[in-house]
């Protein structure tokens, strides 16, 4: 599957604070939809809610300007289809993927990718969404910090070899591209049925933060705009990403 528009261009940086702000900084001088910046290295890396995002050299890390005709709320939605592209990219290399809601990409229940989706509004308008991908490819489990390795690990570790980068990031943006176009033609369907053939967490009981507290619920899949649909004591609830951490996650009840 080749690449049509999404990643032209495509900007190659030795090193820089992060892809986001690069990519951002373009946005609002008016690049195009499709831009893409890949970086060796990433200074300040940041995950989902502003958290530090561990790097090494050897990693896949790079950031996509999208100019969606998607509502806002319909945006909750991007980050699954990442996650889904990511994946279909890895199971390309004969490994198989699950995934976990909202941006985790998981290989023998260790992560191997995460994702990040940032979004600029006015008023009701979607004004443009940065895309922001970090997968530990050629990555030796040594330059994974041993505290961390129970919860990451990488694709050169569990292949047993290195993998071509330019190759696995054009194989994202073609499944990304494809996932995108039906997202906006057709809505979430194909993207959430993709998701949910990988889903780690359905089924699960898991503990959540969610409003300052701790919640025990139970996953019971995704809502039609790809929020978490889980059931607790006091009944069912759909979480976003923005109102909820995955504080630990069992055995299927």
């Amino acid at each position: 599957m080749l690449k049509k528009r999404l990643g032209a261009p495509i900007i190659y940086l030795k090193s820089t604070k992060s892809t986001q702000d690069v990519v951002e900084d373009a946005a609002l001088k008016g690049a195009p939809e499709g831009y893409t910046v890949v970086a060796e290295n990433l200074e300040q890396a940041r995950g989902r809610m502003g958290r530090p995002f561990y790097t090494a050299k050897g990693g896949l890390y790079f950031s996509l300007l999208l100019r969606p005709n998607l509502k806002i709320s319909e945006i909750t939605v991007l980050p699954l289809a990442v996650g889904v592209a990511v994946a279909k990219s890895i199971e390309d290399e004969s490994l198989g993927c699950a995934l976990k809601w909202p941006n985790d990409c998981l290989v023998n229940s260790r992560k191997v990718c995460g994702v990040l989706v940032e979004s600029a509004t006015k008023g009701e308008n979607l004004l443009y969404v940065i895309v922001g991908v970090g997968l530990n490819a050629n990555i030796p489990i040594e330059g994974i910090p041993e505290w961390l390795r129970a919860e990451a690990t990488t694709l050169q570790h569990e292949l047993g070899r290195s993998i071509d980068l330019p190759s696995i990031l054009n194989r994202i943006l073609a499944y990304f591209e494809w996932l995108y176009d039906d997202l906006q033609t057709n809505g979430p369907p194909l993207t959430l049925n993709e998701w949910l053939k990988r889903d780690i967490l359905r089924g699960r009981s898991v503990t959540i933060e969610y409003l300052g507290r701790e919640l025990t619920v139970v996953v019971r899949g995704l809502s039609e705009n790809g929020l978490l649909m889980v059931e607790s004591k006091e009944g069912r609830i759909n979480l976003n990403s923005a109102e909820v951490t995955i504080k630990s996650w069992l055995d299927r009840g």
